[in-house]
């Protein structure tokens, strides 16, 4: 996945310095660094029905915030780290169509006597596989973060090109499952049981819903 952001980020540096007329009008629409914006999610009913089952709880915070409506819905906001340095990049191209950055923020989740760290998430977004993932840097405080915890986004079709300076999708439905990676996977068969670490169980005969994840992302075109 990380190799994957480097490499977009690559080519968009490389189109920098390749400089010209030429490749201007040609990435005109179809090239920009993500400077920055917003990504919201509406945090499942469900997923912390599963957290409670275990007697888990999840909190925000390193720049990242949650908050709780009047209506009881529970709201992640992250912002987004913008910058080609940053592999923040979209790229609308028959060779790669991908949209690719990082937000700021830990999400902690506390059970079982322990804690688990979730970094830096992050999106990534391929358009020709149609593959979609919110995801994270996992630490249990002992070993180092490693990028195992995945929540599964649906299928996206980016368009071919953008006109403005904006890029925003909206009601996306983040699922986790047993075929999830790392914290969203769950570590026993039976919901309720004690999961592994600070982890919760997860139900093993269908996908819960993660919430539903909503981006604004501000766009600097390729000129």
């Amino acid at each position: 996945m990380r190799k994957l952001l480097v490499v977009v980020g690559l080519g968009l540096l490389a189109l920098f310095s390749a400089g010209g007329v030429g490749q201007a009008r040609q990435s005109a629409g179809h090239h920009f660094v993500i400077t920055g914006g917003t990504v919201t999610i509406a945090v499942s009913s469900d997923l912390l029905g599963v957290f409670a089952a275990d007697n888990a709880t999840l909190t925000a915070g390193g720049g990242a915030a949650m908050t709780v409506t009047q209506t009881k819905e529970t709201i992640l906001t992250l912002s987004v780290i913008g910058g080609v340095r940053n592999n923040a990049v979209i790229e609308l191209a028959s060779s790669c169509r991908c949209v690719a950055f990082r937000t700021r923020g830990t999400l902690t989740l506390t059970g079982n006597g322990k804690k688990m760290t979730l970094a830096r998430p992050y999106v990534n977004i391929n358009g020709i596989t149609h593959q979609a993932t919110l995801g994270f840097f996992a630490s249990d405080g002992i070993q180092a973060p490693t990028d195992t915890s995945v929540v599964d986004l649906p299928p996206i079709n980016l368009p071919r090109s953008i006109g403005g300076t904006t890029f925003s999708l909206a009601g996306l439905a983040g699922t986790v499952s047993p075929n999830s990676r790392g914290v969203f996977k769950g570590y026993e068969p039976h919901l309720g049981d004690p999961g592994g670490g600070a982890a919760p169980n997860y139900p093993t005969d269908r996908a819960v819903a993660f919430g539903t994840i909503s981006m604004k992302l501000k766009l600097q075109p390729l000129h």
